[in-house]
C-alpha cells in the first residue's frame, strides 16, 4: 500500500514539478524511497536523495525482477490512475520520473494531456507488484491494445486504440475467463455491441 500512497501523495504535492520517489521494498525489507530507476542488465541503478545505488536482482523479489526488467535495457514505463469527478487520470512515469498526464472522459476519449511520453508499454501495479492495467504509447498517443488485468493475472478488459480513441474490439471478462461482453468501435464510434447470455451464445445490441 505505501507504494500507492505514495504516488498519490506526490501527485497532489507536486502537480507542476511532476517528481516523485516510488518506495522499493526489498527481500530484506529494507526501504527506498528511489527518485529515478534503471534496469542496466544485471543490476537496478537507483537514485536517492544524494546519491546513486546499485540494486542487485537477487535483492529483489520475483515480482520485482518481473517489473522493473520487463521492458529490456535502460527503460522501466509504468503510470498511476487517479479519478477525478467521473473522468480518469493517468500520470506517466519513465524511469520513475515524470513524463506526462492524460485525462479521459468515461468513454475512453482523451479530454486534455501534457508531457511528453516515451514510446513504451506503461504498466500501472497492484501492492505486490501484479500488473494491474497496461497501456502501449507511441507518439504520446495509446496505441494498440489497453488491457487491465485481475490480481491472479487473469485479463479482465481490453481495448485497442487508434490513434488514442478506440478502435478495433473492446471486450469485457469474468474471474473465470468467461467473455461476458463484447463491442466493436470505428474511429472512438460503437459500430455494435454483443451481449454474451448465460448460455454462452452471443446476442447483437444496437
Amino acid at each position: 500500500m505505501r507504494f500507492g500512497i505514495c504516488i498519490l501523495l506526490c501527485v497532489l504535492a507536486f502537480p507542476a514539478r511532476g517528481v516523485c520517489a516510488e518506495t522499493i521494498v526489498l527481500k530484506t525489507g529494507e526501504e527506498l524511497d528511489a527518485a529515478e530507476i534503471i534496469p542496466a542488465g544485471k543490476v537496478l541503478r537507483v537514485k536517492l536523495e544524494s546519491e546513486w545505488r546499485e540494486i542487485k536482482r537477487k535483492e529483489l523479489t520475483p515480482e520485482q525482477t518481473a517489473r522493473y526488467f520487463t521492458s529490456g535495457y535502460g527503460m522501466y514505463y509504468s503510470f498511476t490512475t487517479v479519478k477525478v469527478a467521473g473522468n480518469t487520470e493517468y500520470t506517466y512515469y519513465y524511469n520513475g520520473k515524470y513524463a506526462g498526464m492524460r485525462l479521459i472522459d468515461a468513454d475512453g476519449l482523451t479530454l486534455r494531456y501534457v508531457g511528453s511520453m516515451p514510446d513504451g508499454i506503461y504498466r500501472e501495479y497492484y501492492p505486490g507488484d501484479a500488473v494491474r492495467n497496461e497501456q502501449p504509447v507511441t507518439g504520446n498517443l495509446r496505441n494498440g491494445p489497453s488491457r487491465s488485468y485481475f490480481k491472479d493475472g487473469g485479463l479482465r478488459e481490453e481495448t485497442w486504440f487508434l490513434d488514442d480513441v478506440p478502435h478495433g474490439l473492446h471486450r469485457i471478462f469474468d474471474p473465470a475467463g468467461n467473455l461476458l461482453s463484447e463491442e466493436r468501435f470505428i474511429h472512438g464510434k460503437r459500430e455494435a455491441e454483443m451481449l454474451v447470455s448465460p448460455d454462452r451464445s452471443q446476442q447483437a445490441k444496437k
